[in-house]
Protein backbone atom coordinates (compact mmCIF):
# COMPACT_ATOMS: atom_id res chain seq x y z
CA UNK A 1 0.00 0.00 0.00
CA UNK A 2 1.06 3.53 -0.91
CA UNK A 3 -0.30 6.41 1.68
CA UNK A 4 -0.12 9.94 0.50
CA UNK A 5 0.90 12.20 3.18
CA UNK A 6 -1.27 15.56 2.23
CA UNK A 7 -4.46 13.17 1.81
CA UNK A 8 -6.70 9.93 2.85
CA UNK A 9 -5.88 8.16 0.04
CA UNK A 10 -4.29 4.82 -0.29
CA UNK A 11 -3.66 3.13 -3.03
CA UNK A 12 -2.77 -1.12 -3.40
CA UNK A 13 0.74 -1.87 -4.97
CA UNK A 14 -0.60 -5.10 -5.87
CA UNK A 15 -3.49 -4.81 -7.76
CA UNK A 16 -3.51 -0.92 -8.31
CA UNK A 17 -7.24 -0.17 -6.73
CA UNK A 18 -7.38 3.49 -5.11
CA UNK A 19 -9.30 4.25 -2.28
CA UNK A 20 -9.92 6.29 0.86
CA UNK A 21 -9.24 5.53 4.47
CA UNK A 22 -12.39 5.29 5.28
CA UNK A 23 -13.18 2.49 2.24
CA UNK A 24 -10.51 0.72 2.95
CA UNK A 25 -11.65 0.07 6.92
CA UNK A 26 -14.94 -0.83 5.35
CA UNK A 27 -13.20 -3.24 3.09
CA UNK A 28 -11.14 -4.92 5.43
CA UNK A 29 -13.56 -4.45 8.59
CA UNK A 30 -14.54 -8.21 8.98
CA UNK A 31 -10.39 -8.86 9.13
CA UNK A 32 -9.56 -6.10 11.20
CA UNK A 33 -12.72 -7.56 13.94
CA UNK A 34 -10.99 -10.86 13.41
CA UNK A 35 -7.47 -9.87 14.51
CA UNK A 36 -9.08 -7.55 17.18
CA UNK A 37 -11.07 -10.61 18.61
CA UNK A 38 -7.60 -12.28 18.51
CA UNK A 39 -5.43 -10.21 19.79
CA UNK A 40 -8.23 -9.75 22.97
CA UNK A 41 -8.37 -13.04 23.55
CA UNK A 42 -3.79 -13.13 23.38
CA UNK A 43 -4.19 -10.61 25.89
CA UNK A 44 -6.83 -11.88 28.08
CA UNK A 45 -4.80 -14.72 28.35
CA UNK A 46 -1.34 -13.13 29.15
CA UNK A 47 -3.34 -11.36 32.35
CA UNK A 48 -4.55 -14.33 33.76
CA UNK A 49 -1.45 -16.01 33.75
CA UNK A 50 0.87 -12.88 34.92
CA UNK A 51 -1.94 -12.16 37.42
CA UNK A 52 -2.07 -16.11 38.53
CA UNK A 53 1.73 -15.97 39.37
CA UNK A 54 1.58 -12.73 40.51
CA UNK A 55 -0.59 -14.52 43.67
CA UNK A 56 1.34 -17.64 43.17
CA UNK A 57 4.38 -15.49 44.14
CA UNK A 58 3.01 -13.72 46.92
CA UNK A 59 1.16 -16.77 48.94
CA UNK A 60 4.31 -18.58 48.48
CA UNK A 61 5.27 -19.16 52.14
CA UNK A 62 1.64 -19.54 53.30
CA UNK A 63 0.06 -22.88 54.57
CA UNK A 64 -3.25 -21.70 54.39
CA UNK A 65 -3.39 -20.31 51.49
CA UNK A 66 -3.16 -22.19 48.02
CA UNK A 67 -3.72 -20.80 44.29
CA UNK A 68 -4.59 -23.19 41.74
Amino acid sequence: MEHAEDSEIVKCIGCGKILTNDELIQENGVSIDAHVNEVKEELTKDIQKQFNDILKKAFKGSKNIRIK
